[in-house]
């Protein structure tokens, strides 16, 4: 009588280790698989969700594999080196019939845009020394510049779609040309992003 109650209690430890263990790992999708995150937006929204990805195909190919609940929308790009080739760059994403995260430069009326730039470390003296240009150029802000010398120093700020992984901290690659591995997590990233000044010999227009 004991052994077959030692037996029964240690079967509805078992059961109860497992239902836990199903709860808590119930959310967490199979590699691989693509988390979004939009961390900040002109609007204030924030949101998050998973995308599953295929193994040996591109973060493109997950994106649009998951059209008919989210919506992912693309503006094609020359290649730097050969311009005869085309990419694809992410400028638009959301839920389907919800916000669409839009790619938009730092605009100097938006009050958020300012104060999101001051938390990024410029004070408003600067930023209001800073020209920033409008238009296609909307964004890039001219820093400095040596009309002697023929150079220009720019930074750009704005809100953009970045991505990384659990393989790579920095993900360079167009969409488009990253394939996901097996094991991989893609992290896609929405939000306020400035870039570190940088020289040039032109002047934006």
């Amino acid at each position: 009588m004991k052994m077959a109650k030692r037996i029964l209690s240690l079967v509805l430890v078992l059961v109860m280790f497992a239902s836990l263990s199903v709860t808590a790992f119930a959310d967490t999708p199979a590699t691989p698989y693509v988390q979004v995150t939009v961390e900040n937006s002109r609007s204030g929204a924030t949101d998050s969700w998973t995308v599953a990805a295929t193994t040996g195909k591109s973060v493109e190919f997950a994106l649009e594999a998951q059209k008919g609940t989210f919506y992912p929308d693309w503006d094609p790009v020359a290649d730097y080196y050969d311009p005869s080739i085309t990419h694809d760059v992410l400028t638009s994403y959301g839920r389907v019939g919800g916000t669409m995260f839009e790619k938009a430069g730092f605009d100097k009326s938006k009050a958020t845009d300012v104060a999101l730039l001051i938390a990024a470390g410029y004070d408003q003296e600067t930023i209001d020394g800073i020209q920033w240009c409008t238009g296609e150029y909307q964004g890039y802000g001219l820093v400095d510049e040596d009309e002697a010398a023929g150079t220009y120093t720019y930074i750009y700020a704005g809100y953009d779609w970045t991505y990384s992984s659990t393989k790579s901290a920095k993900i360079w690659d167009y969409m488009c040309c990253y394939n996901v591995q097996a094991d991989e997590i893609i992290y896609l990233k929405y939000g306020f992003n400035v870039t570190e000044e940088w020289t040039q010999g032109n002047r934006l227009p």
